[in-house]
């Protein structure tokens, strides 16, 4: 179900159901293609179909540091692409031995951006989701009954009170019943196999003036970066017992892990963002901080995106649009599985236009390459700017994928004059 299916309460929101994209259900393949982040990134680049990615994509947002890189990555280490959206987690994977982590920003922010109009006075519930691994708590509800009780308090302040529910929990059959019985509308929000979930979030979350969780989940920040103000209050989400997760497959595999959940004490939280536990009545939009939180200044573009992710040479990439693939695999001997968005390489890739190509031209731009950071070398350790560019430069895909092996590369190219 996408929505209530009380005619009554339905009238409510006929307004929002137009907006919302349907639901088109895809297989999961890898967590890229989680909540339709590959989907996404395939439709901006014009793939018809969706490539199998090659690398993962972290697809939801922690406040927690990370402390155990196999968790973070669901790989040991190796040349494997992974991206996330903070440079932290980035640097923290790099140090743990895989040298391929990239900071690029949510997948959230990379799904189409709504065109709505925002409806003043209104409020999106966001209660905690469900996972249908764990075992529901031992009351069944959750404290379903008393944030809905909350809820309805604020009617005074809102003209349209909607509540959003995970796919998860409307599978399992939570909360629809406890808001229905006191006439909330509910829709349907995010599902993991949909390959619109993305998009449909954003344009929950840019459609309400206010959105109200009880727990700190990704539904923060979703909702600031779209443009809502955001408080978390009512009672607090009840946490299933411990052992309910025994049966997730995540922490049958990290069950270390479970000792975090101490830190998602809402005194605790309550401590560290104070702006965000307040009432509805005094919410703000964080926008700066959940722009930083979720990695927009680090953002690359679609077609960065699909390099990283594995595809190669794809489909509607101005850059490589027209580049015969036969040339480039003679001249190379080889494609590589990843690309970084720089200057360089990007100029690499039109330089091996068929009608551009030049054996001399390319040896010439990958000696550029080299000797920039020779001189960044000599000169670093009296110079923290020489220090800082030599490290982007030693971190680059150019530098790891074609000025290291440049010698190779160049023989190569001169065997083919």
């Amino acid at each position: 179900m996408l929505y209530t299916a009380r005619l009554d309460l339905r009238e409510q929101i006929d307004w929002l159901i137009p907006r919302l994209p349907d639901q088109r259900e895809i297989v999961l393949r890898g967590e890229a293609d989680y909540y339709g982040a590959s989907a996404e990134i395939a439709a901006a680049v014009g793939l018809a179909e969706v490539p199998l990615a090659s690398g993962t994509w972290l697809h939801g947002w922690t406040y927690l540091n990370p402390t155990m890189a196999e968790a973070m990555a669901g790989y040991k280490p190796s040349s494997r692409v992974h991206l996330m959206n903070k440079s932290v987690q980035q640097d923290f994977l790099r140090d743990a031995g895989y040298p391929n982590a990239f900071a690029v920003g949510l997948p959230v922010l990379y799904a189409k951006s709504p065109d709505v109009e925002r409806r003043p006075r209104s409020l999106l519930l966001a209660p905690f989701h469900s996972l249908p691994e764990v075992t529901p708590h031992e009351d069944q509800k959750r404290n379903e009954e008393a944030f809905c009780e909350y809820a309805l308090g604020l009617r005074g302040q809102f003209d349209c009170i909607c509540a959003c529910l995970h796919a998860s929990c409307v599978k399992t059959g939570q909360w629809i019943e406890t808001f229905e019985q006191r006439g909330i509308p509910w829709v349907t929000g995010a599902m993991t196999s949909d390959a619109n979930a993305l998009r449909r979030v954003r344009v929950l979350f840019a459609s309400f003036e206010s959105v109200l969780t009880n727990q700190l989940t990704s539904v923060v920040p979703y909702s600031a970066v779209n443009g809502a103000k955001v408080s978390i209050a009512g009672p607090t989400a009840l946490f299933p017992p411990i052992e309910s997760f025994a049966q997730h497959p995540y922490y049958q595999k990290h069950p270390e892990l479970l000792k975090n959940f101490a830190l998602r004490h809402p005194d605790r939280l309550k401590g560290l963002y104070p702006e965000l536990f307040v009432e509805p009545s005094d919410a703000i939009c964080p926008r700066d901080w959940a722009e930083s939180e979720l990695g927009v200044p680090l953002m690359v573009r679609h077609e960065d995106v699909a390099r990283l992710l594995g595809w190669r040479l794809v489909d509607g990439d101005p850059v490589w649009e027209g580049v015969d693939r036969r040339k480039a695999v003679s001249l190379f001997g080889w494609l590589p599985s990843s690309f970084r968005s720089l200057d360089t390489i990007e100029k690499v890739g039109q330089l091996l236009d068929r009608d551009q190509v030049a054996p001399d031209t390319v040896i010439e731009h990958l000696k550029a390459q080299r000797e920039a950071a020779k001189k960044y070398e000599k000169v670093s350790k009296a110079d923290s700017s020489a220090q800082v560019e030599l490290e982007r430069i030693k971190s680059s895909w150019a530098w790891r994928c074609i000025a290291k092996p440049l010698y190779a590369i160049e023989k190569r190219l001169r065997g083919k004059k």
